[in-house]
C-alpha cells in the first residue's frame, strides 16, 4: 500500500461506518412497514459493516495516540474544522431555500459547541461527570441526567440515551 494507507483507511472506516448507519435504518424501516423479515438482514448487514470498520480502526493504528493526543485531536482539531463546516453547510443549505437540512447542520454545529464546552469544563483529572445524557435526535450531550428539553433540537428526555 503506498503512503495514502492511512488516508485510505480513514476514508473505509468512514464508508463502513456509514454504511452499518444506513443499513440499520433500513432495518428499522422495514419494521415500521410491517417487513420484519427485513429487518434482520438489514440488522445482520449493519453488524458486517461494523466488524469492517473495527477492523479498519485497528490498522489506523496512527490515529489514536495517549490521551492528551487524542484530547488535542478530538477537542482542539477535529471538533473546531467540524464546527465551521456545520456553519457553513448550514448557511449554504439555508440560502438554496433546504430549511430542514440547514436546520440539521445549525444543530450540529451547536453539538460540537457543546462538546468543546464539555472539554473546556474538565479539569486536570478529567471531566466530572460520570454519565452522559445523548439526545438521540441532534446528538447534544447533557450530563448526568437529560435536561427537560434538548437545548439544541427541543427533545424530551426520553429522546436521550444514557452513556456510561
Amino acid at each position: 500500500m503506498s503512503d495514502d494507507s492511512g488516508k485510505i483507511l480513514t476514508w473505509a472506516l468512514a464508508a463502513e461506518e456509514r454504511a452499518a448507519a444506513r443499513a440499520r435504518a433500513f432495518a428499522k424501516k422495514a419494521e415500521q412497514e410491517g417487513l420484519p423479515a427485513w429487518s434482520p438482514l438489514f440488522k445482520a448487514l449493519a453488524e458486517a459493516q461494523r466488524v469492517r470498520a473495527n477492523r479498519w480502526l485497528m490498522l489506523v493504528r496512527g490515529k489514536v495516540g495517549d490521551t492528551a493526543a487524542n484530547l488535542r485531536e478530538a477537542f482542539l482539531e477535529e471538533s473546531p474544522a467540524r464546527r465551521h463546516e456545520y456553519k457553513r453547510l448550514a448557511a449554504q443549505a439555508e440560502q438554496a431555500g433546504k430549511k430542514t437540512l440547514a436546520s440539521a447542520f445549525a444543530q450540529a454545529a451547536q453539538v460540537e459547541e457543546r462538546c468543546a464546552e464539555l472539554h473546556g469544563q474538565a479539569g486536570p483529572a478529567g471531566p466530572k461527570a460520570k454519565a452522559y445524557q445523548v439526545c438521540q435526535v441532534c446528538g447534544y450531550l447533557a450530563e448526568d441526567e437529560p435536561p427537560e428539553r434538548c437545548p439544541v433540537c427541543g427533545a424530551v428526555p426520553e429522546k436521550f440515551k444514557r452513556v456510561e
